[in-house]
C-alpha cells in the first residue's frame, strides 16, 4: 500500500507541474490534478492539505533539486570559466529535459521565494558561491557576488523564457556556449 501511495504522489507531482505550467496555478484546480492522475479528488487530498501548501512544497523540493544538480555539474572542475560553463550547460540541459518544470518554477517563484527557507542550498546560493570564489581568485572583476548571480540568472532565464514561448528555435542547450560566453564577459572574467 505504501508503494501505491508513493506512486500516486509521484504521478500527482508530475501532472500538477504539467498543468501548472500549461494553465497557471490559479487556472488549475485540485479536481484537474485528480482527473489527470486518474483518482478522485478525495483520494488526492490524502496526499495534500491544500493546493497552496502543495504548490509551495513542490516548488521548494524541485528548486532545491535544481540547485543540487547545478552544484554537481561543476564539482571537481578547476577554474572559474569551466565551473560556470558546466553550470550553464547543466541548467540548459535540465530545461530541455523538462521544460514544464522550468515553466512551473518561473511561474511560481514570485509567490514561493519569499517564504523559501534561505538556509537551503538553492541555485542562487550555488551560483553565488562559485562567483564569490571567482572574485577571491581574481578571475571575476565584478566585485559583488549577488549582482553577479543576478546577471547569471538573467542571462539564462530570459533565453529560457524565450524558448518556452517559441521565440528561440533550438533547445536551450544549443545556446549554452553563447550564454556562457556572455556571462563570462558580463562578469568581467579575465581571459574569457
Amino acid at each position: 500500500m505504501a508503494g501505491k501511495g508513493r506512486d500516486t504522489r509521484a504521478r500527482m507531482e508530475v501532472e500538477a507541474i504539467r498543468l501548472f505550467a500549461e494553465r497557471g496555478v490559479e487556472g488549475t484546480s485540485v479536481r484537474d490534478i485528480a482527473a489527470a492522475v486518474g483518482v478522485t479528488e478525495a483520494a488526492l487530498y490524502r496526499h495534500l492539505s491544500s493546493k497552496d501548501e502543495f504548490v509551495a512544497e513542490l516548488f521548494a523540493v524541485r528548486y532545491l533539486e535544481l540547485g543540487q544538480k547545478v552544484f554537481a555539474a561543476q564539482e571537481g572542475l578547476a577554474g572559474f570559466a569551466a565551473r560556470m560553463g558546466a553550470m550553464v550547460e547543466a541548467c540548459c540541459r535540465l530545461h530541455d529535459q523538462d521544460p514544464s518544470l522550468f515553466r512551473f518554477l518561473l511561474i511560481v517563484q514570485h509567490r514561493a521565494l519569499p517564504a523559501f527557507d534561505p538556509a537551503q542550498p538553492n541555485p542562487g546560493d550555488v551560483i553565488g558561491a562559485v562567483i564569490a570564489d571567482g572574485i577571491r581568485e581574481g578571475a571575476v572583476t565584478i566585485a559583488d557576488a549577488q549582482l553577479g548571480t543576478a546577471i547569471v540568472f538573467g542571462c539564462v532565464l530570459q533565453p529560457a523564457i524565450f524558448r518556452l514561448y517559441g521565440r528561440l528555435e533550438h533547445g536551450l542547450s544549443h545556446y549554452a556556449p553563447a550564454l556562457t560566453a556572455a556571462i563570462l564577459r558580463a562578469l568581467g572574467v579575465r581571459s574569457a
